[in-house]
């Protein structure tokens, strides 16, 4: 893996097997190896071969195959070999909370298993050249690997937990003296990772709580420059996110530091670890590709009227069974109504302690004739998540006939579920 990356060109246009682990989540797809950090590799983007669809969303373009249909790219057909070790690949990978703990979106990924594989396929290295970066992935970032094989597969269950959890803040706010690490972050410019340490170390001696801060991570750390000092965000988690420290330090004479700390707890108990986990996702109003290619060949020649008039008429399509009268009713009880009748439809018990999120604010484009809102519920253990995708004439459109009435334009789930088998190790590729 760490030749593949440090090496790109060596491998460019040849079929090569390696073994590596994928990591999946909004905008990630790659395959890598944790011994491999040097800083000049490159990174390798995923992709199946044959007819399957990207399972990462990321910018930018379309990511659906046309049933039936394998991969070419470059004049080249790839194809996908689906067996046992293919399907295991995909339930593993897919096996994550939606929601941290405390219940915030993992836009990141939570993944319950750390999945390897052996695998085999067509190469693509990214390149640099006059007219700028050719890559692969999200934002060009990657070299590309079109999986057309999958051996050995092994996963190992990672530090995310399972269950519903209660989650309580506290605040402390330090003084300069009371707390020296602090000033020294702050006033340190560059290679702080010490500096950084001693700080997120001190807030946890402030409340006795026994951390190793190598196994967390400080991502979603940043300086706000808006204000008339900046302000440095330092945010700290546990693996498993049941520990948080959010450091605000305003770069004052002398700085002005809040600490935030929020524990997590388990009250309620998921799958035991006898239970491997697994999760389904399920898509309600999906386009098909060759509906979905008609609407992009319209957005790419600028016809966006008619291309918002193939939404609406999906949309009304969804929404004119059973009884209509939710479509007049405030956001939130359309959009629940909806979800009722959606997983009855799937056939999924939803958990009894189902929260629901908030709904965000209809929002459109000046140029649009609709409004466009979702709401989205969750259970507090992290094993189901739902979402439902409502859109309504614009007030004062030449859409707007009566009263503006919500029409469904689809919805998704993600549903995970504990089995009583063990993941240590594949015997699929045995098969």
């Amino acid at each position: 893996m760490c030749q593949l990356e440090r090496d790109a060109t060596a491998f460019d246009h040849k079929v090569v097997q390696v073994r590596g682990s994928a990591g999946l989540g909004f905008e990630v797809f790659t395959l890598g190896d944790r011994m491999c950090n040097e800083s000049s590799s490159t990174p390798v983007w995923l992709t199946f071969g044959g007819d399957v669809s990207d399972i990462a969303t990321y910018c930018c373009g379309d990511h659906s195959r046309a049933h039936g249909k394998n991969l070419e790219i470059e004049g080249r057909s790839a194809p996908l070999q689906k067996d046992s070790n293919y399907e295991r690949f995909q339930k593993l990978l897919r096996a994550s909370r939606s929601r941290k703990p405390n219940g915030e979106p993992c836009y990141q990924g939570c993944p319950f298993y750390r999945v390897s594989a052996t695998l085999t396929g067509l190469f693509l290295a990214r390149r640099e050249n006059a007219d700028g970066v050719e890559g692969y992935g999200h934002l060009s970032c990657c070299s590309l690997f079109i999986i057309q094989q999958i051996t050995d597969v092994s996963a190992d269950r990672t530090a995310v937990p399972a269950g519903a959890f209660l989650c309580e803040k506290s605040d402390w706010k330090p003084a300069a003296q009371e707390a020296p690490e602090f000033v020294s972050y702050l006033e340190c410019a560059s290679n702080c990772d010490h500096e950084t340490e001693a700080a997120i170390k001190r807030s946890a001696a402030h409340w006795k709580d026994n951390i190793e801060f190598s196994k967390g991570g400080t991502g979603g750390s940043y300086t706000d420059t808006t204000s008339a000092h900046p302000v440095d965000h330092l945010r700290w988690a546990s693996d498993d996110s049941l520990m948080n420290y959010v450091i605000v330090g305003e770069k004052t004479k002398p700085p002005k530091v809040s600490v935030t700390r929020e524990a997590c707890r388990l009250t309620t108990a998921a799958p035991s670890d006898a239970e491997s986990i697994f999760c389904d996702d399920f898509v309600a109003g999906e386009w098909s590709f060759e509906r979905r290619s008609e609407y992009l060949q319209l957005v790419d020649a600028k016809e966006y009227k008619k291309a918002e008039n193939m939404i609406v008429e999906s949309a009304e399509r969804l929404s004119v069974n059973g009884d209509q009268s939710w479509r007049t009713r405030d956001l939130p009880l359309a959009a629940h109504e909806v979800l009722t009748r959606q997983i009855e439809d799937w056939k999924v018990p939803p958990n009894p302690d189902l929260r629901a999120d908030r709904c965000s604010d209809p929002e459109s484009l000046d140029d649009q004739q609709y409004e466009y809102a979702s709401c989205s519920w969750y259970s507090p253990d992290g094993m189901q998540d739902f979402t439902v995708n409502l859109m309504r004439p614009k007030q004062g459109s030449a859409a707007t006939l009566g009263p503006a009435r919500w029409s469904w334009r689809g919805a998704d789930a993600r549903v995970c579920h504990g089995e009583p088998t063990s993941l240590a190790t594949d015997d699929a590729h045995q098969d």
